[in-house]
């Protein structure tokens, strides 16, 4: 068995759909990205703000995204190791991140507030639509259409 040194704990680890490479993310702030074929030190890091929550690979294995700590999740591109292409949600604590199986929807979990709506409001269920960027919220088990400042990609 191999162990993966990390300098603290481990929230959220992700396979690329290929099963070539490993993120692994936790409360040291960093997303660790490891090859399958050697097991050694990560080949690439990403360094967030604050404690990552949870990571997911997209099903087509071109975007990852990552939630945590630091109120956002966001979606990095994993043909250039982990630049930003956009935030897609916020919430005092991003703590999960889903991808429909076609790739089409990107679910996540929020603990808290969103602090760019006109008001405060608890919502807990974010569902983004990954072909238009459009952010639709699930509150209280209806949707709304928000229509937030997303650029396009």
């Amino acid at each position: 068995m191999k162990e993966l040194a990390r300098s603290s704990y481990v929230t959220s680890v992700s396979w690329s759909p290929d099963g070539r490479w490993l993120y692994v993310g936790g409360f040291d702030h960093k997303v660790a990205i490891y090859s399958a074929d050697s097991w050694g030190d990560p080949v690439q890091e990403l360094t967030l703000d604050r404690g990552v929550e949870s990571v997911s690979w997209s099903p087509d294995g071109r975007w990852l995204c990552v939630g945590g700590n630091d109120e956002k999740a966001a979606i990095y591109s994993t043909n250039s190791w982990g630049d930003l292409v956009q935030e897609v949600a916020r919430g005092d604590t991003v703590f999960s991140v889903s991808w429909s199986p076609d790739g089409r929807w990107l679910c996540v979990g929020v603990q808290g507030f969103h602090r760019s709506l006109s008001r405060y409001q608890n919502l807990p269920v974010q569902l983004i639509d990954m072909i238009s960027w459009t952010l639709l919220y699930i509150q209280n088990t209806t949707l709304l259409n928000l229509q937030p400042h997303f650029c396009s990609v």
